[in-house]
């Protein structure tokens, strides 16, 4: 009768874990609905890499070995939640990559083809918020080169206002 226990241990124990997951996938089911099934390649679906093939490799053509697992949406993330996420960092790494941007532009103004009332307004800008002295000139050879005289004198008054300040 020993023997007769420890193969009913042995199969309650086998029951719980394989019933133990059916019962977790139909909890999961019942939470969240059913995952969604991954595309299957064919009929324009181009096929998913694995982990065991790089995604240049050439495609099989057995595609049962293909078929990517099914993500575990049970697991806890690690990422931030959106309302860790604090709007002023943010903001302040826009205005150093916005900085940034303006004074890698400033070289390479001579290949853009923009008018001179429009590169005008490019250097004031990147005057204004980088406060780089070294960009007068250039701001100044373009006012200079506007051809509406009301336009060239409004820009020359504005580049003087603008060295007052600096």
């Amino acid at each position: 009768m020993n023997g007769q226990s420890n193969t009913n241990d042995l199969q309650k124990a086998i029951d719980e874990i394989t019933g133990g997951s059916s019962d977790l996938e139909t909890q999961i089911k019942g939470q969240m609905g059913v995952p969604p099934v991954p595309p299957t390649a064919g009929a324009g679906v181009p096929e998913m890499p694995t982990a065991s093939a790089p995604a240049s490799a050439p495609a099989s053509a057995d595609t049962s070995s293909d078929v990517a697992p099914i993500p575990d949406f049970t697991a806890k993330s690690s990422a931030p939640a959106a309302a860790e996420v604090k709007p002023a960092s943010v903001g302040g790494d826009l205005a150093k990559v916005r900085e940034s941007a303006l004074q890698e532009l400033v070289p390479l103004m001579d290949k853009v083809n923009l008018s001179s009332q429009e590169k005008f307004d490019i250097y004031t800008e990147v005057i204004e918020n980088t406060k780089d002295k070294s960009i007068v000139e250039k701001a100044f050879e373009a006012a200079k080169s506007i051809e509406d005289e009301k336009v060239k004198a409004e820009s020359l008054l504005k580049l003087v206002q603008m060295i007052d300040t600096l």
